[in-house]
């Protein structure tokens, strides 16, 4: 019985982790979409750079968008 618990919990804190992992992923795939959206408008002459950059620290203030995620876009912007 105390084995079958055990083996209960390891099973839901793996379940736990994997979940958490996706979340994860999911977020950062989806900062990653907006970022490249927003790269798109600027290549493409629909947004200012100077829009973009403010667009993109409002993203990253909201908490949308990692720091290190926002940094890097905004060294590409320039």
């Amino acid at each position: 019985m105390m084995a079958t618990r055990i083996m209960q919990d390891i099973k839901r804190q793996i379940a736990e982790g994997e979940a958490r992992g996706e979340a994860r992923g999911e977020a950062r795939g989806e900062a990653v979409g907006m970022l490249e959206a927003i790269g798109q408008l600027v290549r493409s002459g629909v947004l200012a750079i100077d829009a973009a950059r403010t667009q993109i620290k409002a993203l990253q203030k909201a908490g949308r968008i990692p720091h290190a995620l926002a940094k890097s876009a905004l060294t590409k912007l320039g």
